[in-house]
């Protein structure tokens, strides 16, 4: 299973935010503006980590937190 800390990088990374700054419970939409730049990030996950990500797997995420488990899960 991948690290959450490695997984939580790749967000604040992608996001130019320091990585203390996305807490588990912090709304994707509270850290960007633009619905693309979450399908954006999605991508970047995928691409990074070498995952597949669908849009069922991604149903009810809104949280920095339930991002992350979504992409362990995914990465098994």
């Amino acid at each position: 299973m991948l690290d959450q800390t490695k997984i939580l990088e790749a967000i604040a990374s992608f996001l130019g935010r320091p990585p203390q700054e996305l807490r588990p419970e912090v709304e994707l939409r509270q850290l960007v503006a633009e619905s693309f730049v979450l399908v954006e990030l999605v991508v970047e996950l995928q691409e990074v980590f070498q995952i597949q990500l669908h849009g069922r797997d991604l149903e009810g995420v809104k949280t920095v937190g339930q991002l992350i488990e979504v992409v362990q899960r995914a990465a098994g």
